[in-house]
């Protein structure tokens, strides 16, 4: 039998006849990152972090920076609105992709040339981790995970005053 909790968690229980109760044998979401868009639009979950949420680099909170840091789901906007390069995000679970399109004759450096030439997009990455085909996103980017083992890179088109704070 699976079940809906009060909370949002998916559950299978079992009967166990030697004690006489129900215990769950799996649940999901197993933590917070795990909740589908968790930080948003162009936001990041990390559970390392004291606060899980954060922007990437280049965005701000939609709201005021005391309600987001309370949740985080409203998500984040651009602080300025041309994008002239890319950064890297490193180790990350890649943004959710429904707005991606996929081209697996290309290698990253052509991702790269593919996404710089259109102005909607907002990001790639490889498909796979030896670095062959290519994911382009355009709008808005969400579900994106950093982890400290994480296998994909994801360079985020942002404007020359990051890409100058960060290299």
């Amino acid at each position: 039998m699976l079940y809906l909790d009060e909370l949002g968690f998916i559950r299978i229980p079992i009967w166990f006849e030697d004690t006489r109760k129900w215990r769950n044998v799996w649940s999901a979401p197993v933590d917070s990152c795990d909740n589908y868009g968790k930080c948003g639009e162009f936001g990041i979950c990390n559970l390392n972090n004291a606060q899980i949420c954060s922007c990437l680099p280049g965005f701000e909170p939609k709201i005021s920076s005391d309600e987001y840091w309370k949740d985080g789901s409203h998500g984040c906007v651009r602080k300025r609105e041309k994008g002239d390069g890319f950064l890297k995000l490193e180790k990350v679970k890649l943004p959710n992709t429904s707005n991606a399109r996929v081209a697996m004759s290309l290698g990253i450096k052509d991702c790269e040339i593919k996404c710089r030439n259109n102005c909607s997009c907002t990001g790639y990455a490889s498909v796979d981790v030896d670095g062959s085909g290519c994911f382009t996103w355009f709008g808005d980017l969400i579900d994106i995970r950093e982890f400290i083992d994480g296998e994909h890179d994801l360079f985020v088109r942002v404007d020359a005053i990051e890409l100058g704070k960060h290299y």
